[in-house]
């Protein structure tokens, strides 16, 4: 663990549970967006044969939702079956996430079937990360589509940061935990970069990600306040994270105009 920065306080409640789906707000984006584009969904997909691409229309079917996956899925170019995959599972999961998603589970192709469900994931989080990051979980998606859920965590961070610092925090002590926290803590330094620095001190393991968080709030903090980021350096241990943390600081100290009293 990192020495020092202990005269810095920021108490931070563990155990809390990841909040279930925001229905109320995802329901109010689904409503506005698929009246703008229910007449879409049934639009002209375009695929590809041997000799030249060609149109055709979707059949008319209950949902055009579940139709232009359906469709998506019979194009015979993989490129364009990708492409009109995503813009499927997008619509779909405008209007009915969980059901996109067991759709897109089914996939016979794994590679296919993991970025459709990402696609879905995606679509959730533009309006709730913290849903998309329940959904991703309940369908392991953290173990096949790398960073998926470090890239909703800070999405959440930067709208509800104590929320998502909260859920993080709960998670078990290891590399998954540590990667999501080097999210949260970026994001702190923002707007707090001693409690920032605190919390890499005392939630996070050491190693890789908590080398990478400490240089991300140092930069920060740097831009805020050199000498206190200066002073924070002064703390740490001998190794690799001084000798980078030392080289950050150089770096500001060198563009400082000279004469500064900072």
């Amino acid at each position: 663990m990192l020495a020092g920065a202990l005269w810095m306080n920021c108490p931070l409640d563990r155990g809390s549970p990841l909040p279930e789906t925001s229905r109320g707000r995802l329901a109010k984006r689904t409503r506005a967006v698929m009246d703008r584009h229910e007449t879409n969904l049934r639009s002209v997909i375009f695929r590809t044969d041997a000799e030249c691409a060609k149109a055709s229309i979707l059949p008319e079917k209950d949902d055009p939702a579940v139709a232009a996956a359906e469709e998506a899925r019979a194009i015979a170019s993989p490129t364009l079956r990708e492409e009109m995959t995503r813009r499927a599972m997008q619509a779909w999961a405008l209007k009915d996430p969980e059901a996109a998603l067991a759709w897109a589970a089914e996939l016979p192709d794994q590679g296919e079937s993991g970025i459709a469900m990402m696609q879905v994931c995606a679509e959730v989080a533009e309006s709730d990360p913290a849903a998309a990051i329940r959904l991703a979980v309940s369908h392991r998606l953290d173990e096949v589509t790398g960073g998926i859920i470090g890239n909703f965590t800070a999405s959440w961070a930067a709208r509800d940061l104590s929320a998502a610092r909260d859920w993080v925090t709960g998670q078990p002590a290891g590399e998954f935990h540590d990667q999501l926290m080097e999210r949260i803590a970026f994001e702190y330094a923002k707007t707090d970069p001693p409690a920032a620095a605190q919390l890499v001190v005392d939630r996070m393991g050491s190693g890789e990600s908590q080398i990478e968080a400490a240089i991300s709030v140092l930069h920060q903090w740097a831009i805020k306040d050199l000498p206190a980021a200066t002073a924070w350096v002064a703390l740490f241990p001998d190794g690799t994270l001084r000798d980078r943390a030392s080289l950050e600081v150089a770096g500001f100290q060198s563009r400082r105009p000279e004469g500064s009293a900072e």
